[in-house]
């Protein structure tokens, strides 16, 4: 069950629709309970955002929760390859990407290559 009460994320939506992510200390024990922590690669562009991902991951795996990690965008990988690449190897259980976006993350038009690099 998705739980999306503003006591463990502030999420802030400007008028240009720019996205703040605030991760809350108290939102710790909902991570350490969980099965799965999922993340947006998109919201790797907001620094708030990547802090928040970041101590989130460290929660989840000082509890065993697994990470779930969607690469989100081939555009997105284009700007963080090499973030995202230390975040899959590093912190990553499981891995949502389409075709283009593997083929992308890993610089091959080989699906086979990109899946065999994870």
């Amino acid at each position: 069950m998705l739980d999306l009460n503003l006591e463990y994320f502030l999420l802030n939506f400007s008028k240009e629709s720019v996205i703040e992510v605030i991760f809350v200390n108290s939102s710790s024990g909902i991570i350490s309970n969980s099965f799965i922590l999922y993340l947006e690669g998109y919201l790797w562009d907001l620094d708030n955002a990547k802090k928040a991902i970041k101590k989130s991951i460290s929660v989840a795996k000082s509890s065993e929760t697994m990470v779930a990690f969607s690469i989100s965008d081939a555009f997105c990988v284009d700007r963080f390859r090499e973030e995202f690449i230390g975040l899959i190897n590093n912190s990553a259980d499981l891995i949502f990407a389409n075709e283009a976006e593997i083929k992308s993350l890993y610089e091959t038009s080989k699906l086979d290559v990109a899946i065999k690099k994870c």
